[in-house]
């Protein structure tokens, strides 16, 4: 659909219209449901849950390619961040430079997603790890030693 064509989401190369963004955070939610109720199943069995992705991601990526800040304040942003904050996230960050160098979107992007994540983080992670000088397996001690604590 043409009307959705645009650089908001560079990841699929769309803009969602400003009167689709609260339909589209409707969308975006119920898809992560599927994910939450995984989650919470398993939690159920492990002392730890190591993904990918978790709800501070999912509230980056709602904030950065709706470019809706409002979101945190929406009874889905903050139902999110309660979960968030339940699930400790570690936060692995590296400058904004090595983050664009690891990317295919551009500058102004990452570094509006680097804003959005390190100010979230600083509130809701468990801890913060900085991988720009780590190999993967002192990347993997570190959030070992954080998990410990």
């Amino acid at each position: 659909m043409k009307s959705f064509r645009g650089g908001c989401n560079p990841y699929y190369m769309i803009c969602v219209p400003d009167r689709l963004k609260s339909l589209w955070v409707h969308i975006e939610f119920w898809s992560l449901l599927p994910h939450v109720f995984t989650r919470f199943f398993l939690r159920r069995f492990c002392d730890y849950l190591v993904c990918g992705r978790g709800f501070l991601d999912f509230i980056v990526w709602i904030i950065s390619t709706l470019d809706k800040p409002s979101f945190l304040r929406s009874f889905y942003g903050a139902f999110l961040l309660r979960l968030a904050y339940i699930e400790k996230p570690v936060y692995l960050y590296a400058d904004f430079n090595i983050l664009f160098k690891r990317s295919d979107v551009p500058k102004s992007f990452v570094f509006k997603e680097l804003l959005i994540y390190n100010s979230l983080a600083k509130n809701l992670s468990l801890c913060s790890i900085d991988t720009r000088v780590r190999n993967p397996h002192e990347v993997a001690r570190e959030i070992l030693r954080c998990l410990r604590r």
